[in-house]
């Protein structure tokens, strides 16, 4: 049974879709039609349906599905090993405050899932108004936390963890780094490298307060910290 070679677990907000096409536009690459397939964190059908989607792709080429949300799912980690043991895990990471405000932004003016007139810091300290805990705008940000779980389940190099200022820094260097740890042709750029995807399009783009931005500094600044000891890459513009 064909089984994805790439699952994208994360983060949300954090250029998934933008990877997502990157991977796409390999010619050794044919990721899924539906990016989210949403097994992992829903399992609402068997694991036989979710890998049934994979079979189309001729197994010449490497396969695979990006769900932001993936990644912290409690669960996720486990299930996801024993159904595709030998998937190449991606994780793109986010500065957590920036990925905070922008999931507010998304989520209350594109998707409509926080009710209009919420401010960010109500709807950042009040959590998510729908799903489970992990869900909520703020609990998102703890990436470590959930990280440990996907290295608890996975070999270590089966885990790429990859950073969002990366990409924004030098795109072709941070896709030549993802292509090289697939075994693709590495040398391959793609055409619509420098294009953006799945931008907040309301038209809405709030000034980030300065005082919020502190309050959301000061929460995460520990867990940044320890995921700065724990990846070994220096995080030090998100402390600023």
């Amino acid at each position: 049974m064909r089984r994805p070679d790439i699952i994208g677990v994360g983060a949300m907000k954090a250029a998934t879709t933008w990877v997502w096409h990157q991977l796409n536009s390999h010619p050794q690459v044919v990721m899924l039609p539906q990016k989210e397939l949403h097994y992992f964190d829903n399992l609402n059908i068997t694991p036989e349906q979710y890998l049934d989607r994979f079979g189309v792709v001729q197994r010449n080429y490497l396969t695979g599905e990006i769900t932001p949300s993936y990644l912290n799912v409690p669960h996720a980690p486990i299930i996801a090993k024993d159904v595709c043991p030998a998937a190449r895990i991606l994780v793109v990471l986010r500065n957590p405050v920036d990925r905070a405000f922008s999931h507010w932004k998304v989520a209350m003016w594109t998707e409509g899932k926080i009710p209009l007139g919420t401010s960010f810091m109500e709807s950042f300290d009040c959590g998510h108004p729908w799903g489970n805990y992990w869900h909520s705008i703020k609990e998102r940000g703890l990436y470590l936390k959930y990280l440990k779980r996907w290295y608890a389940a996975f070999p270590r190099n089966q885990i790429k963890v990859m950073w969002h200022d990366d990409i924004l820094k030098d795109a072709a260097a941070f896709l030549k780094d993802l292509y090289r740890w697939l075994s693709i042709d590495d040398s391959f750029v793609p055409k619509n490298y420098n294009k953006k995807f799945n931008e907040n399009w309301s038209g809405r783009n709030p000034t980030f307060k300065p005082e919020d931005r502190q309050k959301v500094l000061s929460f995460y600044l520990p867990s940044i910290e320890r995921l700065e000891k724990f990846t070994g890459k220096d995080l030090s513009e998100w402390k600023k």
